[in-house]
């Protein structure tokens, strides 16, 4: 995979393309750098057209800060898909990276064939607010041990026992905190600010969308994914059964047929329709 490096008003971020067929963009959550997708990348490169976009903000792309919102990184969406050259897309969003997708999509639906979020919700609500604040005040007091061990309880339902391999994924994704530094540690800060004082916007999203998380997500609840009919014409909503907001790693097989069965059926058959 050639990862290359654009720019748009003066924050560098990075993007993979690769592939053949439907356009797919992908925009992964926090800690996700695009060089450390393993499966679903090699899966979708196989697929599709793939663009993977590292926005500022993550993995080895710029700092940015907190009062950039999130249509400022649906800007750059735009930026690296009119510098690819790609056209009629298949927006695909996962947790931190869902915001960004939805306001791309909502502001770009002429150039979106549909939209798949995961992991995601419509606004932050008092128990998300509460978790979030909790994680910046451990981030900020450079409690470096501790860190990890919060952020995995909150992301990492390790009380649901029928969630294969639960407590194996919470210690690699302790192992990988445990690993982060300076630069990482303000990155997250900034981008937790930015998720704080967000909320997705009511415009009308035309084109046919899929959102779903696992059914015990502690976080983005799957009780909330609902929340998206204010705003989506062609909405189905997936409960991934014995999952949590680590989907894509307890049930990557499952996640990968889902996404792929709702590209098959909801845009593979119009465009053959057409």
């Amino acid at each position: 995979m050639e990862i290359r490096s654009t720019s748009y008003q003066g924050f560098r971020f990075r993007y993979a393309l690769e592939g053949k067929g439907l356009p797919l963009v992908f925009v992964g959550g926090a800690f996700q750098a695009i060089d450390r997708l393993g499966p679903l990348a090699e899966h979708w490169f196989h697929r599709y057209q793939t663009l993977l976009i590292e926005l500022p903000g993550f993995g080895q792309s710029d700092f940015l800060p907190p009062d950039y919102g999130f249509s400022f990184t649906a800007q750059c969406i735009d930026a690296v898909i009119r510098e690819t050259g790609l056209n009629a897309v298949i927006m695909v969003g996962t947790s931190y990276g869902s915001p960004s997708v939805f306001h791309y999509v909502a502001t770009h639906p002429h150039t979106t064939q549909a939209m798949i979020l995961g992991g995601s919700c419509r606004y932050i609500d008092r128990l998300m607010e509460y978790q979030i604040r909790w994680m910046l005040w451990v981030a900020r007091s450079h409690r470096a041990g501790i860190f990890p061990n919060v952020f995995t309880e909150i992301m990492c339902n390790t009380q649901a026992a029928t969630i294969p391999n639960a407590r194996r994924i919470q210690q690699v994704l302790m192992r990988s905190l445990s690993r982060m530094d300076e630069q990482d540690r303000e990155k997250f800060i900034a981008n937790s600010q930015r998720l704080l004082s967000s909320k997705l916007d009511s415009l009308p999203i035309p084109v046919p969308t899929l959102v779903f998380t696992g059914e015990y997500d502690l976080f983005t609840r799957a009780d909330r994914l609902q929340e998206f009919e204010e705003s989506c014409e062609d909405l189905q909503v997936v409960r991934l059964s014995d999952a949590d907001h680590m989907y894509h790693l307890e049930k990557t097989e499952e996640t990968l047929g889902l996404i792929d069965q709702f590209i098959d059926e909801r845009v593979r058959q119009f465009a053959q329709s057409a």
